[in-house]
């Protein structure tokens, strides 16, 4: 270009204003120019184009397709979540090294992350449902591996051997401590869970003697099986001495009289998986520490109430309810 040419463009260019926004813009155009240069856009082309009709000349430019990241390939995509499932309990920095280091294949922990998310696994948590949901409905056999962090996360997982068909036909039943009340002194809360439907119910009480223990199933527990037409045909606890002793037993004659069975959880285990999903929901939730109330019924209303929420308003995430709240699964009689 002769120096007349080049002061003739220039002298164009410089007698079209611009804001700083404007002149922004107007280079993100030349640079677009630039980048998109190609056998059919030659960034001669438009350099004419801008040097006869200015910026105005640049308006049309094609979209610069190399901008975009390159697409990850539904195989890879596969692989990744297939990998996420037999170890969900790993990260995704290490699910990106190992496709590097293992698969050959280069994906970036980010890109792992965002495919997870939109498949409702970039959780842990979320990873092992995803399992559950899995082994429900057949489609996978559980490894060690799996087994071993669904069970840490969800304590249910661990009773699946039971194998209860329908409500009442097995319940479990425990007293734990909930906390030393201002006004009242201890408190303990004798719990029942029925394994099916995981619904719960629940009363507090100064001690742990067999006859609370009696009381939550004599007023709690039967009022509302006999009204839904549910037979309990066993309950389960420890061997602690509110449930157990001799033949003349409160609590053992109690069952014998209902025609309920007594079974007791094995000498070596400590607890049943459903109750100890309960008992550490009650002590997260309902909090005792520090309050005043009162009267004991007072504390018992509290207790209630959130009795039923727990019951009928949160859906319970994971084996065996997927999603249902205890209520829908216990009258419905349908997981």
């Amino acid at each position: 270009m002769s120096n007349k040419s080049r002061v003739q463009t220039q002298v164009a260019t410089a007698g079209q204003r611009l804001s700083v926004g404007e002149l922004g813009q107007a280079l993100q155009q030349m640079a677009s120019a630039v980048q998109g240069a190609n056998a059919e856009d030659s960034f001669e082309k438009w350099k004419k184009r801008y040097q006869t009709e200015g910026l105005e000349g640049l308006k049309d430019l094609p979209r610069n397709k190399s901008s975009h990241p390159q697409a990850t390939s539904p195989e890879v995509k596969q692989m990744i979540i297939e990998l996420s499932k037999r170890h969900p309990g790993w990260g995704c920095v290490r699910l990106s090294d190992y496709l590097k280091s293992e698969k050959h294949v280069s994906v970036s922990s980010p890109t792992v992350q965002n495919i997870l998310i939109k498949e409702n696994m970039g959780s842990r948590h979320e990873r092992l449902l995803k399992l559950q949901a899995c082994y429900l409905q057949g489609e996978i056999e559980l490894s060690e591996e799996q087994i071993t962090l669904i069970e840490a996360d969800n304590p249910c997982f661990r009773e699946r051997d039971l194998n209860v068909s329908a409500p009442g036909e097995l319940l479990v039943q425990d007293t734990f401590y909930i906390g030393n009340i201002s006004g009242i002194g201890k408190c303990y809360l004798h719990a029942v869970v029925d394994i099916y439907s995981s619904y719960a119910f629940g009363f507090l009480h100064t001690s742990k003697k067999p006859e609370p223990a009696v009381a939550v199933l004599h007023n709690e527990v039967l009022p509302v099986c006999a009204e839904h037409d549910i037979a309990i045909q066993a309950v389960m606890s420890d061997s602690d001495k509110e449930f157990s002793g001799k033949d003349t037993h409160p609590y053992r004659v109690y069952l014998m009289f209902n025609d309920i069975k007594h079974r007791q959880l094995p000498a070596k285990k400590l607890a049943n998986g459903y109750m100890e999903r309960f008992k550490k929901t009650v002590h997260d939730e309902f909090k005792v520490k520090g309050i005043t109330v009162d009267s004991f019924e007072t504390i018992q209303n509290d207790m209630a109430n959130w009795i039923e929420f727990y019951n009928t308003k949160r859906p319970h995430e994971g084996y065996p309810n997927m999603g249902k709240t205890p209520a829908e699964v216990f009258f419905g009689n349908s997981r």
